[in-house]
């Protein structure tokens, strides 16, 4: 109930704006489309709370096994049709929270966590040579 009362007051702000501007309501229904397009980018591309704990080590377990995606200098690393089957099986585990996910959904979640990984190891590292204890990590 929350949810379409906000829905039908952002819609009447708009449409009060879109009078008071000269939009119309075809303008309107585009920009109502747009953002929720955005919304549904945000909530499955930049937030990982959907993901339980074992899908996400389900997909990396995955991502592992399937040299051909990470290992530069493995001879599958060249091999298009490996890699069209690897990004397949990824895409399959991403479907459970994300039904549209594709190969450029699994890129961006790939490139997420690996950047994650490499922002939490930086610190670890930091905190080394820094002698802080693991509660100031």
């Amino acid at each position: 109930m929350w949810k379409s009362a906000e829905r039908k007051s952002s819609e009447m702000w708009m449409l009060s704006v879109g009078r008071k501007s000269g939009i119309s309501l075809e303008d309107i229904d585009y920009v109502t489309q747009t953002i929720k397009i955005i919304k549904i980018y945000f909530c499955t591309m930049t937030d990982c709370r959907y993901w339980s704990k074992d899908l996400l080590t389900n997909f990396i377990e995955v991502y592992k096994a399937n040299h051909c995606l990470w290992k530069i200098k493995s001879k599958e690393y060249t091999n298009k049709n490996l890699k069209t089957i690897a990004y397949d099986k990824l895409i399959d585990i991403c479907k459970t929270v994300n039904p549209e996910a594709n190969k450029d959904y699994v890129v961006k979640k790939i490139q997420s966590f690996r950047g994650s990984f490499r922002k939490e190891i930086k610190k670890v590292l930091e905190s080394k040579r820094s002698g802080a204890g693991e509660d100031d990590v």
